[in-house]
């Protein structure tokens, strides 16, 4: 479009365009013009809009933590298919009109986070910490070179504590009471007294028949198992921070007015260490008799005795005293202000006069100087050459991406013009489907893109599609192969060995209930499992968490059972026979026949105050979800899930 007005707009009429332009941006506001997906909403809560970019960024850290979690599970079988993007897009979305709702309401109950409280709380992140103390020029040198400011950060940071505030107090007052607690464990320490026998599956299945007709009537119910998705390749012109980065070239004058700029950034502090030897005084009547016993104090030591050996007979200062007075390094504001002028006034190996601190009298010695040096230019030089280049290329990110904006949208059925004019390579992907994909494709942005209809169907180059915070592009369709099914030959195996496998369950299942009947019906359960080359066996009391030797699809199919009505105890019960079908393909046939209610003795009281936490934790967190459905149900909330 922007080459159709420039070929063909000339006169009055250009004019116009140009004027309509002007008004457009005037009121519309050219940010939203030269932004991309960052200003559109994903959703708007009470009037406040959740852009695409913070959806988007938060989207795919959480993908990408997924992704790592399933396939450190499956290793060498792990399929990115697996993967639900749809569920983890509303699970993104969710977490974050959460968070929306609980600010604004800590903001309409009076919740405030006081500056002290927020210094405190950025103080003590480790990032933003030297030597484990709070780093002001570390901290401003790091949010700078994230592109942010101290003030918006630490507004960012003000809103997370505000809802942080609010959850912890909704979560602490969570209680159990002791009818409460009772009720849990009679229903979680619950033991039933268990036998059973387990049926296994046969070793082979390849001897049961399948027909003809079923292998087809299977093949043809079940397509989409078989299906070979469409793919596509891409071509794409890409745009990053650290290639612009390696282009750069430095001005050796810029370093050194940077760095004679930030001199303070770059000076040690300086440490002195001292021993003393402290007469304490503890009140106004004992100052004299103290300063007396001082003076003589010093005088041995003015006289050439050992100053440790002093320090050992004579000094109140329990810390330091043994060690000969010795207090280690220390900088300025470490010590009281007194002790700390007179220590910065000395040179190294002097002994001071008498100092008077809020403590008493000290004779204070020098035993060492260091740091309060500055680091020389070369030694920071790389540092700063980093930081330059990262700056300008990041400017220049900036400016080429809206340059390949709008080279992509003018002469959008090619790369070829937008690689020429900005001098990069046109990159190819391998192929991929719309559920996964390798290299760049690993990325749902850019599956997404790729299948979109502006791009799939008619053809065009994509909008610029950010990567990651520092890495774009633009891509085109390159080939398309389109959707298909395999052959019923290629898959008939696979479908015979299924059908074999549930036909065997199947047989194995029907076997099973024969059984159950059986042993209802009074036959001796012993004899029924040695008939079919098993054993009935005794698994006494089983409560919920099993036993040892148990299969767990039998533990829980006895508790699913509804509990005979009896007094308390342990009681004897008649029996209730029931079967359950095995994950590994077997059946089990079980027999419940006594049980024994929970309970939870006033004795153990670690046991009780365990219970106590884990209950209230888990009420916490219902009452937490169940106040934030009604926060989301109370406010405006808008959704757009076709930008997400």
């Amino acid at each position: 479009m922007l080459q159709f007005i420039r070929s063909h707009a000339q006169g009055f009429i250009a004019w116009v365009i140009v004027g309509f332009i002007i008004l457009v941006f005037g009121m519309w506001g050219i940010q939203n013009y030269v932004t991309s997906e960052g200003n559109v909403a994903v959703a708007v809560v009470d009037g406040e809009e959740v852009s695409q970019q913070e959806f988007l960024q938060l989207y795919r850290g959480f993908y990408q933590q997924r992704r790592e979690q399933i396939q450190s599970i499956l290793g060498a079988n792990f399929d990115p298919a697996i993967l639900d993007e749809n569920r983890l897009r509303k699970d993104v979305l969710k977490q974050i009109l959460d968070e929306k709702v609980l600010k604004k309401q800590a903001e309409r109950e009076g919740f405030r986070i006081g500056d002290a409280q927020l210094g405190s709380e950025i103080r003590a992140i480790g990032a933003f910490q030297k030597d484990g103390q709070f780093d002001k020029a570390l901290y401003e040198r790091l949010l700078r070179n994230q592109g942010q400011e101290p003030v918006g950060f630490e507004v960012k940071m003000r809103q997370d504590l505000l809802a942080t505030q609010l959850t912890t107090g909704l979560l602490a007052s969570s209680f159990v009471t002791s009818s409460e607690l009772d009720l849990v464990a009679r229903l979680q320490n619950e033991q039933r007294k268990v036998s059973y026998l387990v049926l296994q599956p046969g070793d082979s299945t390849e001897s049961i028949e399948i027909d003809a007709a079923a292998i087809d009537e299977y093949y043809q119910a079940n397509q989409k198992l078989y299906e070979i998705p469409e793919k596509v390749s891409v071509a794409y012109v890409e745009l990053s921070v650290p290639d612009l980065v390696a282009q750069v070239d430095v001005d050796e004058s810029e370093l050194r007015a940077m760095y004679e700029a930030r001199t303070a950034d770059y000076q040690t502090d300086e440490q002195r260490r001292a021993s003393h030897i402290l007469i304490l005084v503890d009140d106004d009547s004992e100052e004299e008799a103290a300063q007396s016993k001082a003076a003589e104090v010093l005088d041995k030591v003015r006289a050439g005795e050992d100053f440790a050996a002093l320090a050992k007979l004579y000094s109140d200062d329990p810390g330091s005293a043994g060690k000969g007075g010795d207090i280690g390094f220390f900088r300025k504001g470490d010590m009281d202000l007194a002790f700390e002028e007179a220590a910065y006034s000395m040179a190294k190996g002097e002994v001071s006069e008498l100092v008077k601190s809020r403590y008493g009298y000290h004779i204070i010695r020098l035993t060492d100087i260091r740091g309060g040096s500055i680091k020389p230019f070369d030694e920071v030089r790389p540092e700063l050459e980093r930081e330059v280049r990262l700056r300008v290329a990041q400017e220049q990110f900036y400016d080429l991406s809206e340059t390949l904006t709008n080279i992509a949208y003018e002469h959008p059925d090619s790369l070829q013009v937008a690689a020429e004019e900005l001098a990069l390579p046109i990159k190819a992907s391998g192929y991929f489907s719309i559920n996964s994909g390798t290299g760049i494709a690993e990325n749902p942005v850019i599956r997404r893109a790729a299948f979109s209809d502006d791009v799939y169907l008619h053809n065009n180059n994509s909008e610029l599609i950010e990567v990651a915070a520092d890495r774009v592009l633009v891509l085109h369709v390159k080939d398309k192969k389109p959707s298909s099914v395999r052959p019923l030959e290629d898959v008939k195996a696979d479908i015979v060995a299924q059908l074999q496998t549930a036909k065997a369950r199947a047989q194995l299942e029907s076997l099973g209930e024969s059984l159950v009947e059986k042993i209802r019906a009074g036959d001796a359960a012993a004899d029924i499992a040695s008939e079919h080359g098993t054993e009935w066996k005794d698994a006494g009391f089983v409560g919920r968490s099993g036993g040892a030797g148990i299969d767990r699809a039998i533990v829980n199919a006895v508790f699913e059972l509804q509990k005979p009505h009896a007094t308390n105890g342990e009681q004897e019960v008649k029996p209730t026979v029931s079967g359950v079908a095995l994950p590994n393909g077997g059946y089990a046939v079980f027999s419940v026949t006594a049980y024994r209610e929970g309970a939870l003795s006033e004795d153990d009281g670690a046991s009780r105050e365990s219970m106590v936490v884990a209950q209230a934790r888990r009420m916490g967190g219902a009452e937490m979800e169940a106040f934030i459905e009604l926060l989301l149900k109370q406010a405006d909330v808008q959704t757009f899930s076709e930008n997400m």
